[in-house]
């Protein structure tokens, strides 16, 4: 874990950047939903079945609707947030200071600063412990669950969530945090908030941003990693950067669909390929373990291949083809990752 620094450092362009991209979060819809149930100290019913299934027997099946409070709370604390209290990995803010403005690099640093900040809130509010829900509700549930696991069931501990209700399958290393529990938080709020964990090709180096991913934990979702597209990264960055006059719509959550590729699995994202924010984010399985049955939703380009098998036939057998969809399907297959059921090529557990 490296030093932390303030934006406070930075030159009065880059500040004023990252500070209206900060406040412009804030203010949305989504942001201030997330915050205000953290602050309440319970998710709503609907919230939390957007990402796990409800636990039998748990408060969250009767929580509806936030408690009163809560929401005119959040807005007070937004409004005496100083964005200059909010540390940040040094090498972060020296990455965003360094880079030219609107330049790819720029917005990649920005994304990741604000992602960070997002993050940073959720853990104080939570730390707070100020809601009608308190931990020790859940923590109470969560040990009477505990105790009726028959001794001969062991794993059946696995399937109840952590010590919080506001948690991401994939991050619950809580014991390398450098708040705890309070950072699995952290980073339910940043799926929430942004649609999945917000991480980076950290490259070779592992220090770079060359391209933003977004690892999603919604039941309905992919379980792979996926970056935005290129039309939800350019409506982020022109929102964050809009001034609040101006109207412009806020793109979060930005949800995956069958165009945002490539795709990459959890494990192999992590082992293999670079992609984190922080090394201490994730602690993985002794050994890769990846379904033996995948879908489109977590590869699309699983349809693509059924397609040109399809085509492929039916130009065999003297039957019409869509030629410009064909191809357009070949060049996808083209720049699928080592993580996809359809990669032929060698793959680095191999």
């Amino acid at each position: 874990m490296s030093s932390l620094l303030t934006l406070e450092h930075l030159d009065p362009e880059h500040l004023d950047a990252a500070t209206k991209a900060i406040h412009n979060v804030l203010l949305s819809d989504v942001a201030e939903s997330t915050f205000s149930q953290i602050i309440d100290g319970m998710p709503t019913f609907e919230t939390y079945v957007e990402f796990h299934y409800p636990p039998r027997g748990h408060p969250i099946n009767a929580h509806e609707t936030l408690c009163d409070g809560a929401l005119e709370k959040t807005r007070s604390l937004r409004a005496d947030l100083n964005l200059l209290t909010l540390g940040f990995d040094l090498r972060a803010v020296q990455a965003f200071q360094n880079s030219e403005i609107r330049s790819d690099e720029f917005e990649l640093r920005l994304i990741e600063l604000i992602a960070t900040a997002c993050h940073q809130i959720a853990v104080r509010l939570y730390q707070l412990d100020d809601g009608v829900h308190k931990h020790h509700e859940h923590e109470a549930w969560l040990a009477e669950a505990l105790s009726l696991i028959p001794e001969d069931k062991p794993y059946a501990a696995r399937l109840l969530p952590p010590p919080t209700t506001f948690f991401h399958w994939h991050y619950q290393a809580s014991h390398q945090y450098p708040h705890g529990i309070a950072d699995v938080v952290g980073y339910w709020a940043e799926a929430k908030i942004f649609g999945g964990v917000v991480v980076f090709d950290r490259g070779e180096s592992e220090s770079e941003a060359k391209r933003v991913f977004l690892h999603a934990d919604r039941l309905e979702g992919p379980r792979t990693l996926y970056p935005p597209t290129e039309s939800q990264r350019r409506g982020l960055i022109r929102f964050l950067l809009s001034e609040p006059a101006q109207g412009t719509p806020c793109p979060l959550p930005m949800l995956d669909s069958m165009d945002n590729r490539p795709r990459y699995e959890a494990y192999d994202a992590f082992a293999y390929f670079h992609i984190f924010r922080d090394r201490y984010e994730r602690e993985l399985p002794p050994q890769r373990q990846i379904k033996d049955v995948c879908s489109a939703v977590d590869f699309p380009e699983i349809e693509d291949q059924q397609y040109i098998v399809e085509q492929t036939w039916a130009r065999a057998l003297g039957e019409p083809t869509d030629e410009a969809k064909l191809a357009a399907a070949e060049e996808r297959m083209r720049h699928i990752t080592p993580s996809s059921p359809c990669w032929s090529g060698p793959k680095p557990w191999i």
